[in-house]
């Protein structure tokens, strides 16, 4: 299950990386929600959501993607803060 988690981060990121905000939050979505995912990959996931919330007008869910970003201890959740 952990392998499958890090698959899904791992597309989510490359459809980041190409410009497909959307399905690339779907995956960092799916991974949030599934039980496989690292917990050192869950704080990047959840900052990365919260930044497509925000890119896309969803304050409120940009804002509750960043409380639980800040919930582990990664250097996005500094980052988080100041969102």
């Amino acid at each position: 299950p952990q392998e499958r988690g890090e698959e899904v981060f791992q597309a989510a990121l490359h459809y980041l990386a190409a410009g497909d905000s959307h399905r690339g939050a779907g995956a960092l979505f799916r991974l949030v929600k599934s039980e496989g995912a690292k917990k050192e990959r869950l704080g990047e996931a959840w900052f990365r959501l919260g930044e497509h919330y925000r890119e896309t007008g969803k304050k409120n869910e940009a804002a509750d993607a960043y409380r639980k970003c800040m919930e582990f201890t990664t250097s996005f959740a500094y980052r988080a803060q100041f969102q």
